[in-house]
C-alpha cells in the first residue's frame, strides 16, 4: 500500500510541475515579492516534502514491532 501512495504521490507532484501547469502560473506578477512561478514552484516542492515525510512516517509507525524499545 506504501508503494502505491508513494507513486501516486509521485505522478501528482509530476504534474504539478510540468509545463502545461507551470504555464498557467507563468505571469509576470509578484507574491510578497517573489516571480509567481518561483512562488508556485517552492510551495509545490515544500508540499511534496511535508506529504512524502507524514506518508513515510505513517507507515513507519505502524510497522513498529513490539521490541523497538529494546
Amino acid at each position: 500500500m506504501k508503494t502505491k501512495r508513494l507513486l501516486f504521490i509521485s505522478l501528482l507532484f509530476a504534474v504539478l510541475l510540468n509545463e502545461p501547469v507551470l504555464s498557467i502560473v507563468n505571469q509576470p506578477r509578484l507574491l510578497a515579492g517573489i516571480p509567481l512561478t518561483y512562488a508556485y514552484i517552492l510551495l509545490v516542492w515544500g508540499l511534496m516534502i511535508i506529504v512524502l515525510v507524514a506518508v513515510l512516517n505513517k507507515h513507519q509507525n505502524t510497522d513498529d514491532s513490539p521490541h523497538a524499545d529494546e
